[in-house]
């Protein structure tokens, strides 16, 4: 189910009994390593949320050509995924939310993050401080 940020705190009321896991990221062409991803991270709860970064983020990140898929899309495909539970969009970074992933783990507080990238080290005891235990894995393979 695709739900915008301030349906969040509702859906951890919703489901206080059971574990989240949320993961972001790009999501632009689906392939394999996306969905084996969406299937693993049910080790690590049972409700799995996905956040989708902006097309601004994906831009700054990986180039004027990218996304190949508007946010919106990529939405409506993760969502088609049968191991994802909801879907988010994020937001593009900006002074009052310089990190949009956090605002999403202020809102959710999962049980667990999952990630596979290193530059959320330095956010680990802010993540901690919220409950959320972080999960840095290696990547499956770069396919993107």
């Amino acid at each position: 189910m695709i739900v915008p940020q301030n349906a969040l705190e509702k859906i951890r009321r919703r489901h206080k009994d059971v574990t989240i896991v949320f993961a972001g990221g790009t999501f632009d062409l689906l392939h394999p390593t996306h969905t084996k991803t969406f299937q693993n991270l049910k080790k690590y709860g049972s409700i799995v949320v996905i956040g989708i970064v902006s097309d601004k983020r994906v831009r700054q990140r990986k180039g004027p050509l990218r996304p190949i898929f508007n946010q919106k899309e990529r939405l409506e495909i993760a969502n088609a995924m049968k191991y994802v539970d909801y879907v988010v969009p994020m937001k593009a970074p900006n002074k009052l939310h310089p990190v949009p992933t956090m605002t999403i783990l202020r809102l959710l507080k999962p049980n667990s993050f999952v990630t596979t990238d290193e530059r959320w080290r330095p956010y680990l005891s802010r993540i901690k401080a919220l409950g959320v235990k972080t999960y840095i894995l290696k990547r499956l393979h770069k396919t993107s």
